[in-house]
């Protein structure tokens, strides 16, 4: 069995489009610019972007902009998302699946290209904090997904008694996919998520997960 789970968060524990939607929409309002739809912002969404590619993908003429200049914006849209956490929602099952994995104490681990800050606050809420072990996000010292940097250099090296064949990771998209593939670790697929099938089946995926409490059966559990 697996000895650590690695999750991604938003499309495979969490749901936070409309929280997402409303803080893009509100960032290009503040400056100046007409905002996009939301099936542009969910289409975006799908590909499991970082933040930064999020408002590139939505409109390549932010690349021209300085770097003092494009913080603003990143820091303005993770304002306005930290206001509306609540509307982020836990996936059916979801609760459940971290009772279990706790009461079983399974190893648990996050790495998002969401931000760590709001993570924290989603999972504050709902007492859930203690079920995992650590929290990874975009840093200055670790790239975002799927850079595999964060579990060469930090998560495989925190464990030196394992392999990569003790890690699974769970994730909606195919950066989540194309992340396990570069870690060389296992992936279990989120179906139920975000991510475009096609390219998710490019990658190698040991697993399908039609819901979250399906996780349970390919731990044994």
């Amino acid at each position: 069995m697996y000895k650590t789970i690695i999750f991604d968060f938003d499309g495979t524990l969490c749901s936070s489009m409309s929280e997402i939607c409303h803080a893009t929409q509100q960032t290009f309002i503040h400056f100046d610019r007409p905002p996009p739809s939301q099936q542009a912002i969910t289409t975006v969404c799908k590909q499991g972007p970082s933040l930064e590619n999020h408002f590139y993908s939505l409109d390549p003429t932010l690349k021209q902009l300085e770097a003092n200049a494009f913080t603003e914006w990143l820091h303005f849209f993770q304002q306005e998302s930290y206001k509306k956490l609540h509307l982020s929602t836990f996936y059916p099952g979801s609760i459940q699946l971290f009772q279990t994995l706790k009461q079983q104490h399974v190893d648990c681990v996050i790495v998002s290209n969401k931000n760590n800050e709001a993570i924290r606050k989603i999972l504050a809420d709902h007492a859930l904090l203690d079920v995992f072990s650590a929290i990874y996000c975009p840093s200055l010292r670790f790239p975002a997904k799927p850079d595999p940097t964060v579990f060469t250099h930090e998560i495989l090296p925190s464990y030196p008694d394992y392999s990569c064949d003790d890690f699974l990771m769970v994730g909606d998209t195919h950066i989540d996919c194309e992340f396990a593939a570069n870690c060389e670790i296992a992936m279990a697929w989120a179906t139920y998520g975000y991510g475009d099938e096609k390219r998710c089946l490019a990658q190698p995926i040991a697993h399908q997960l039609h819901e979250p409490l399906a996780l349970l059966q390919v731990l044994n559990l």
